[in-house]
């Protein structure tokens, strides 16, 4: 095919050149056969030969050579072979009509050869622009037949394969194109064949290596095409090829690249990640992961602002990322998956491609623990500030470096006068060598807590301070300082002193009282003796019974007092308020203190104005009051001494002043002798009296009657007065006070008494016989409602506190019960306190009486509770 393109070439070339001379020199030959052949053909076939000369011409020189061809043969034909010969022209119709024919004829024979020279030349301009394209492409390109034989190169495939065209034409293309696999090095199947045999390219492989003629190896990018024919039939094929060394190169230098990046990605000792345009995380090293705790699968690819606390910040961080900014050292918290928060801050740069963000990266530095450790020293500058504690720091000479505000609160001095000086400017001259051997101590680096000592304040007082020294070390450990705390403990030490005196008190108290509530127990012991000697001696059983009864009212007064003091407290007294004629309550009080005076032989005045006074007060308390001053007054006078009660109208109050000639009061103990527990120190050696609460419960019970109370002595031996203020009520106001009820005239009563301590229930069941009544006793709770059961008593005496169960459920048991609802049960306890009367209430219990009982009350509240039919 290669040898026909060339010498259709050649001849195109030698037709362009000498294309009309060539066409005559046709149309002679052709005319000079025809001579050569006249003898056998006479004057037959005379233009046969032209129709070839007008061919080749036509072929070779175009359609106006083509015509000149037969035009010229014609006249010679027609000169030479037609009859009449030697002359020009048409004999007859006939000849006419065969020039017609010839020149139809020729006229399609120019026609077709004009065609098939045009045909040929656009073949061949097709194959020329192939072949430049061919030779002027990058890509080496070697076509084959269906044989797989080299048809053609290009020189690029040339340059490659080490073979000419002239070398490679007609050899396999195995032979010319040796390919092998760059790994395994063996052979891979030719991509001509997989198109010549199937038609198409089951796939190429990307680790192609060319081996060339001189056994260079390249590695190279191949493909090939089917060549087919004008009918679409293959006729061979094209093989496309290209040395990728560079590019190879190149992917083996980027991959490399991409390698050591991405180790340096995911190792950098920096948290990286890198954010895509919107938003989302792309990648994310292990140094961040490892920081916030997530994997891979739960951070990557999810959105930036899941992990950001501050949702406002991270969404202004992400739009200047955005916009294209560089933002550095951005603040930002970041929630871990444990839930903690992570300072840190944020390095950002983004990367563009043709206008377009790819993507931004950010470069993520813990700050936490810095942030930790300024916030911890900027804490401990403003704890430092604020504190009242005086916080200095000096040197291990003594010089002063720092000095806070409480230290200038303290001492008096501000920073300006004391630092640079030495700290001696605030210690005490006697104490300086102790300061020396702290410091000592220190370089030693010993710390001295809570070391208590004396300083020098700027106008010369002396505080009493609790010092923390601390050594203060450099970088490497050495101490070079110390830091002092120092406290005020001059209110401890005052305070201490207080509770030391409290402890004092309380324990004189404790004495006191049971110093206090054993003097009764002789007495009582011994007329009991006298009881059960007196063998029916009227005198002696009234004296002992006398005596039985003062001491046991002496006993419940003092614990009466207890409880007040204990309720008032506790703010849980209440005052039973009522209209009230003062002449009557201080008579009552008298009376109630005359025994003790009369027992050392003392004399109590009263003085009152002639017009009545009245009080809207709580009569018991109020009798209490004086009469705790009248015994308070009593305690404190020598015998045979003086007291005096005045009393006066000023206004809308009343003053009440009880004077006394005893041993009166130091001015220094007038402030306290209203406190709890508090005596008047006596030198005399008359023996101490009371509980030192009296006092205590009158100034109280003063206040909550909105009164007040105060003490007054001129000294030791001159006799102390109280005096206390009342507010009064108009006479108008006044209503008659009910008389003193009679002892009531209780019918006979079947009563249970039930109290788990036997002589106790026996004594009262005793008195109730002693009065007309039928008594039963039982001593725990079960034996209480069994006993209600078969007794069917009027009344219930039902000590709280019992065995097996308690009142309070024996009661609900008994009330349970359709024979108990009618019973009178009235709880007879030592617990007396308002929580304990609202149990008993609940419980259904109709009253509550507090042990000891008067049995003159007991008689009164069963009249009232079981009056008379």
């Amino acid at each position: 095919m290669t040898i026909r393109r060339e010498v259709r070439a050649r001849l195109e070339k030698l037709a362009a050149r000498f294309g009309t001379p060539l066409a005559l020199a046709f149309t002679a030959i052709a005319v000079a056969i025809r001579w050569a052949l006249d003898p056998l053909l006479g004057a037959a076939y005379p233009v046969a030969m032209l129709y070839g000369a007008v061919a080749v011409a036509a072929w070779l020189g175009g359609h106006g050579r083509g015509v000149l061809a037969a035009i010229s043969g014609y006249l010679a034909s027609d000169y030479l072979f037609i009859e009449p010969r030697g002359q020009f022209g048409f004999a007859d119709t006939s000849s006419f009509v065969a020039a017609l024919v010839y020149a139809v004829t020729c006229a399609v024979i120019i026609a077709l050869g004009n065609a098939t020279r045009g045909a040929q030349r656009k073949a061949h301009d097709r194959d020329e622009l192939l072949r430049a394209t061919l030779s002027g492409i990058g890509d080496s390109v070697v076509t084959t037949d269906m044989s797989g034989r080299v048809m053609s190169l290009n020189p690029p495939a040339e340059t490659l394969l080490g073979w000419s065209e002239r070398e490679a034409r007609e050899q396999l293309l195995s032979d010319v194109f040796r390919v092998v696999d760059a790994e395994s090095r063996a052979p891979i199947e030719s991509p001509a064949t997989q198109v010549l045999h199937r038609g198409r390219i089951d796939g190429l492989s990307d680790r192609s290596v060319l081996i060339g003629r001189d056994g260079e190896e390249r590695p190279i990018d191949d493909g090939a095409a089917p060549l087919r024919d004008e009918q679409g039939n293959i006729v061979g094929s094209v093989v496309m090829f290209r040395d990728v060394s560079q590019r190879r190169l190149a992917e083996i230098t980027l991959e490399r690249t991409e390698r050591e990046l991405t180790d340096f990605f995911n190792n950098a000792s920096v948290a990286l990640h890198w954010i895509g345009p919107d938003g989302t995380i792309l990648r994310a090293n292990r140094a961040e992961l490892e920081l916030l705790g997530y994997t891979q699968d739960e951070f990557v690819g999810r959105p930036i602002s899941r992990f950001h606390v501050d949702r406002d910040a991270v969404d202004d961080f992400v739009a200047r990322v955005f916009r294209g900014d560089t933002v550095a050292r951005f603040p930002a918290r970041m929630r871990c998956k444990d839930g903690s928060i992570k300072k840190v801050l944020i390095d950002s740069s983004s990367f563009w491609d043709k206008g377009r963000l790819v993507h931004s990266c950010c470069f993520m530095f813990d700050v936490t623990e810095q942030r930790r450790g300024e916030e911890t020293r900027s804490l401990l500058a403003a704890i430092v500030a604020a504190s009242d504690d005086a916080i200095v720091s000096k040197t291990l000479d003594g010089i002063v470096l720092s000095w806070n505000e409480g230290a200038q609160r303290l001492l008096g001095y501000s920073p300006a006068e004391v630092v640079g000086r030495s700290i001696d400017l605030v210690i005490p001259p006697e104490l300086r060598e102790e300061e020396r051997q702290i410091l000592q101590r220190l370089k030693q680096g010993d710390r001295v807590d809570h070391f208590e000592t004396v300083r020098v304040t700027k106008d010369g007082r002396r505080v009493d301070v609790s010092l923390t020294t601390s050594p203060v070390r450099d970088d490497s450990g050495r101490v070079i300082g110390a830091s002092i705390v120092a406290r005020d403990i001059s209110e401890r030490k005052r305070l201490d002193a207080t509770l030391r005196e409290a402890d004092r008190r309380k324990d004189e108290f404790l004495a006191t009282l049971a110093h206090e509530l054993r003097n009764p127990l002789a007495p009582i012991r011994h007329s009991l003796e006298i009881l059960l000697r007196s063998e029916g001696d009227p005198r002696l059983f009234r004296h002992a019974t006398e005596i039985l009864g003062r001491q046991l009212s002496h006993m419940i007064r003092l614990v009466d007092d207890l409880l007040d003091v204990s309720r008032i407290t506790r703010d849980k007294l209440q005052l039973q308020k009522t209209r009230v004629e003062l002449a009557s309550v201080i008579k009552h009080a008298v009376e109630a203190s005359r025994p003790l005076a009369e027992r050392d032989q003392q004399s109590i005045d009263v003085s009152l104005p002639d017009e009545p006074i009245y009080l809207d007060a709580d009569p018991v308390r109020l009798a209490q009051i004086f009469s705790n001053l009248f015994n308070n007054a009593c305690q404190y006078t020598e015998p045979g001494g003086h007291i005096w009660l005045t009393a006066e109208r000023e206004g809308d109050e009343v003053v009440l002043v009880v004077r006394d000639s005893g041993i009166g009061m130091p001015a220094d103990q007038l402030d306290g002798i209203f406190e709890m527990f508090t005596q008047v120190e006596d030198d005399s050696e008359r023996p101490r009296r009371g509980l030192g609460i009296g006092l205590t419960l009158v100034r109280r019970l003063v206040r909550l009657h909105g009164g007040t109370v105060t003490a007054r002595s001129e000294g030791r031996g001159l006799g102390s007065e109280f005096e206390v203020r009342l507010p009064v009520v108009a006479a108008e106001e006044h209503h008659d006070e009910p008389g003193p009820l009679e002892r009531p005239d209780t019918s006979v009563r079947r009563i249970l008494v039930v109290d788990d301590n036997q002589d106790s229930a026996e004594s009262i069941a005793t008195l109730l016989q002693l009065s007309g009544h039928r008594t039963y006793m039982a001593h725990d709770g079960v034996a209480a409602v069994e006993g209600a059961e078969r007794y069917r008593p009027d009344v219930i005496l039902l000590d709280v506190g019992l065995p097996k169960i308690s009142g309070l459920d024996a009661c609900r048991q008994i009330r349970s019960h359709a024979w108990g609802k009618g019973m009178v049960i009235v709880a007879l306890t030592g617990w007396g306190q308002e929580h304990d009367r609202r149990n008993t209430r609940d419980a259904g219990f109709d009253a509550h009486l507090v042990k000891p009982v008067d049995y003159g009350d007991l008689l009164q509240l069963l009249s009232a509770l079981l009056p008379l039919s």
